[in-house]
């Protein structure tokens, strides 16, 4: 064990002049000596030169010492038979008090100066458990060869610090120290001794802060010439106890009455603080005008405080020096609550009556109470430690009520600024505000900075803008704000210095720079600003300061985060749509799509050319936002895309959606939809313009991952026909616009919304649409979308859906000018919701580019159709096809009338593919196989397939339709 302290000491020895050389050291040195040695180093000073300062002038037995003597006697006890010593210190490192120790260890001691009087401070004696446990305010255990001085590195030392009960703030230091170098292992035990020591000095100071309280107000009820023993009052600490106020009996509404507690106590702490002579009315609920008195007493040891005491204002009568109301926060206006305001008397007090003699004897007739005791000081930190609460709580919320960084930062600066700080400067790094990735633990803390907010005192009680909002900051590495954000912790510092002004007065107030941390990553900093007049920060100060950045940089953080993960569900959402629309000849189609920054529902569209010059046109929204609405989108799409492949009907498509929805939801644990959603929903949908609003409520309280309550419009046109079915699940009507320029809004039967159960099937309609007519599909978005639960929504899609009518009610525009005109006209700034918008336009279908024959269901007809159709090719330009195109007209014939039914067609249509098609009457769709090779059939539709680009089967109301396509070389020319 000796061996290995030995090499211990070497390795931090070598550690510590790696430091001091500005390198980094090689041997791992703990967090909190590298940080003190690193302070040691930027003080200047030198391992061999560390010479603790002797203060003559120190006072032995002040309060700190009174208080920690009997606590030390019982250490000293314990400690008894073991070379260890019990070190007291003041708040400035100043030694006190040395107990116990042992001949050789006091002899160790004296010869490093570490006696009483010694001041041990860390810029002056470097790393010691004293010194660094008042710069760190933390317990603090320096083991022999962590000492940054060279005549302590022999010495094994812990010290604790004590702290005053009621203000906070740092009083002295509890140390053990040995000399022994290799009793390391016993710095645990030494550590916990301590830091139990320390505890019990602080509750000793309680104690005796209590004891003068009840000295106070015995003080008080012999010079008011009182009965004996003690009356009822408020200390400082029952500031949240529930029980009756002590005012008198016959106020029975407001002894119990919270709200009068708190005006009660807000006011009695102010007069404490203020610790003068005064009288101020208040407003109590339950009793009418009341008026409080502030009286300073002293009792026989010389424990100076002050009495407040009760009593209605319509007998008052008591004379008071001076009237002034409650202590304000400092920098603010005095506040009055209850509606308090000061009173004066009639006559003046003799400037010589003494305090004693300025208390009537009983001046109130009774019906006066003491309300509170205690000292100035005591009074105004209790005072300041509410302001602190109310602070912190008031943070709460409003910090974090916008999902926007830079509006958090500016949220901390307008609530500090001027309550807590002259001025405050809040800088975030470049890529919070910028978006990206969040950052992580892992990244550089000097990242760039940008000032996000500046906020400086303005008058009394206002703050302004500061300048410098929005411009890139650099904080030098000397800076307290670098040193913050490199020690992650809060760093006290001097004001900026006022030029021109001369030595100690250059300095304009104190800084306080907290580094903004969250998830362990540095988000940014920001900086506290207090002038020279007023009080400077302190250690209370410092703790409300973190908790303050620290909300701020959660808030920031989860702000970046959501916008980070908005924008990359926007980036998903964008690339899971239609980059192009397909090139099909039916109809001329134009898109316009608008993606909400926020909002409750997403858009989609699709275009999917089918077989026979048809053409699938889709629509729809999700509820909710974010990945799992876009993964829903993705979801729905591809399953729109499957479904038209296979050629079902507009309304069997939607029931199949609508299982499948069914099903993905209830993989999530959903379930269906309750049937009482169902029919609200049915309701809404009954007026024409159901939207997604009254699922977005549902989806919020399940969870964001539930899909029902997405809609869908699916239209199919056929160019030959002229015709166009569609139906809808959910969603808005779509609108025809006639060659003329009226505008139709067709009675579209609503549906459910996908995923409320399929109980009532989807209905289809079929319009005709002219040449020259236009069919406009869009959402929700487009008219001003809907919000959650918003009963009004209907009404405000009915609005939009007029406004729609007017603004397409122009003939002759193209579907690209149209979507222009309804964009500009209709889509808001900011939408709420995705708008999705699709104008088609027929293209004219020349009938010389369609042909078709009856066929008898007899096989020697096969011939004949093969030769018509041989004709027809030749008279269109499309000789080299001729031979594939007979292949495929024999085998799909011969099939009708073997295996289906009449009556049988044949058509071929001539677009930007040939299209080849037979009707018959069977149901039964062909199935393609692989003959064997002893089958003497079987090879007719693998023959087909072969030859054409694409074939399938769609079923009709009549039977089937058995398809192919050939694909041609260029576009047919016009005939």
């Amino acid at each position: 064990m000796p061996g290995r302290c030995r090499d211990d000491a070497r390795a931090l020895t070598e550690a510590r002049d790696r430091v001091l050389a500005g390198e980094p050291p090689r041997a791992p040195v703990r967090d909190t000596v590298l940080a003190s040695w690193l302070r040691c180093r930027e003080g200047g000073l030198r391992p061999e030169g560390c010479e603790p300062p002797h203060h003559p002038d120190l006072d032995p037995d002040g309060g700190l010492a009174r208080a920690a003597a009997p606590v030390l006697d019982r250490l000293a006890d314990l400690v008894a038979g073991v070379p260890v010593s019990i070190v007291l210190a003041d708040e400035g490192a100043r030694i006190l008090e040395r107990r116990a120790g042992g001949p050789g260890l006091d002899r160790h001691l004296d010869e490093v100066r570490l006696v009483p009087g010694a001041g041990f401070d860390e810029g002056a004696a470097g790393t010691n458990g004293i010194g660094t446990a008042l710069a760190t305010g933390r317990p603090a255990l320096v083991r022999a060869g962590e000492h940054y001085a060279d005549r302590l590195r022999s010495f094994v030392c812990t010290g604790a610090p004590v702290r005053d009960p009621l203000t906070g703030r740092i009083a002295g230091v509890v140390d053990l120290t040995r000399h022994e170098p290799d009793t390391a292992e016993t710095a645990d035990s030494m550590a916990e001794l301590v830091r139990r020591a320390s505890a019990a000095v602080e509750q000793e100071m309680l104690e005796r802060c209590t004891d003068r309280e009840r000295s106070l107000l015995h003080a008080w009820t012999l010079a008011a010439g009182r009965p004996g023993g003690t009356s009822a009052f408020i200390g400082p600490d029952d500031l949240d106890d529930p029980g009756e106020l002590p005012l008198p009996e016959d106020w029975t509404a407001a002894r119990r009455d919270r709200h009068a507690r708190q005006i009660l106590l807000e006011t009695s702490a102010g007069l404490i603080a203020r610790g003068e002579r005064a009288a101020v009315e208040v407003r109590l609920p339950g009793a009418g005008p009341t008026v409080l008195i502030s009286h300073p007493v002293e009792y026989r040891d010389g424990t100076r405080g002050t009495v407040v005491e009760a009593r209605p204002a319509a007998d008052h009568r008591h004379r008071v020096l001076r009237a002034v109301p409650a202590a304000p926060a400092p920098g603010r206006a005095p506040v009055r609550p209850g509606g308090a305001r000061p009173v004066r008397e009639k006559g003046p007090v003799e400037r010589g009556t003494s305090e004693r003699d300025s208390v009537d004897t009983d001046p109130y007739g009774g019906t006066s109470r003491p309300v509170m005791v205690g000292e100035r000081g005591v009074g105004r930190f209790a005072v300041a430690a509410r302001q602190r609460l109310a602070l912190l709580w008031e943070a709460g919320g409003r910090i974090g009520a916008a999902l926007d960084p830079a509006l958090n930062a500016a949220e901390l600066a307008d609530l500090v600024v001027p309550r807590f700080a002259d001025g405050v400067t809040v800088d975030l790094r470049e890529s919070l505000l910028r978006g990206g990735a969040p950052p992580g633990a892992a990244d550089r803390a000097d990242t760039a900075l940008r000032r996000a907010a500046a906020r400086r005192r303005s008058g009394r009680d206002a703050s302004r803008p500061a300048p410098g909002e929005g411009k890139p900051v650099e904080h030098g590495p000397a800076t307290p704000q670098a040193r913050s954000i490199e020690q992650r912790g809060p760093v006290l510092a001097p004001g900026p210095r006022a030029p021109g002004a001369p030595g100690a007065h250059r300095t304009r107030g104190t800084l306080l720079c907290v580094p903004l941390l969250s998830r362990n990553a540095v988000l940014g900093v920001v900086t506290f600003h207090r002038d020279a007049g007023r009080e400077p920060f302190e250690e209370d100060d410092l703790r409300l300061a973190e908790a303050l950045a620290a909300r701020t940089a959660l808030c920031a953080d989860n702000a970046h985060r959501r916008l980070h993960e908005r924008d990359a569900a926007l980036a998903l959402q964008r690339s899971l749509l239609p980059r192009t629309l397909p090139q099909q000849g039916a109809l001329d189609v134009a898109h316009r799509y608008a993606a909400a920054p926020e909002g409750t529902g997403r858009g989609w569209y699709d275009v999917i050319p089918l077989s026979g010059a048809r053409v699938a046109l889709v629509v729809g929204d999700v509820v909710g936002g974010g990945l799992h609405a876009a993964a829903t989108v993705a979801r729905l799409r591809t399953a729109v895309q499957n479904f038209a492949a296979l050629d079902l009907p507009a309304d069997e498509l939607l029931g199949r959606l609508d299982d499948l929805v069914v099903r993905l939801d209830a993989e999530a644990g959903h379930g269906r939809t309750p049937p009482q959603d169902r029919r609200e929903t049915g309701a809404a949908g009954e007026t024409g313009v159901l939207g997604t609003a009254g699922v977005v409520g549902e989806a919020g309280e399940t969870g964001a991952a539930r899909v029902a309550g997405a809609t869908c419009l699916y239209a199919v046109h056929d160019a030959v026909a002229r015709r166009c079915t569609m139906a809808r699940a959910g969603g808005l009507r779509p609108a025809l616009v006639h060659p003329d320029g009226t505008v139709e809004f067709p009675s579209l039967p609503p549906g459910e919304p996908l995923g409320h159960g399929g109980r009532e099937p989807f209905e289809s309609v079929e319009l005709e649409v002219p040449d020259g007519a236009r069919l406009v599909l869009f959402t929700d978005g487009l008219c001003g979308g809907r919000s959650a639960g918003d009963r009004a929504g209907d009404r405000g899609a009915e609005r939009g859906a007029e406004r729609l009518r007017e603004v397409l009610a122009v003939a002759g525009r193209s579907p690209e000018e149209t979507c222009d005109a309804v964009v500009r006209a209709l889509l808001p700034a900011v939408p709420q919701e995705d708008a999705v918008l699709l104008v088609a336009a027929p293209r004219p279908l020349d009938g010389r580019r369609v042909a078709r024959w009856d066929v008898p269901a007899d096989p020697a007809r096969v011939a004949a159709a093969r030769a018509a159709v041989t004709r027809r090719l030749t008279e269109w330009g499309l000789g080299e096809v001729v031979f594939a195109t007979e292949l495929i007209v024999s085998e799909l014939l011969t099939n009708a009338i073997r295996y289906g039914g009449g009556p049988i067609q044949l058509r071929l249509i001539r677009d930007r593919a040939l299209t080849c098609e037979v009707f018959d009457g069977s149901s039964t769709s062909p199935r393609l196989r692989r003959a064997k090779s002893t089958d003497e059939g079987g090879r007719g539709l693998f023959l087909v397939a072969q030859l054409a680009d694409r074939w399938g089967t769609r079923h009709t109301a009549d039977g089937k339709v058995i398809w192919t396509e050939q694909s041609l070389d260029g576009d047919a020319p016009g005939l």
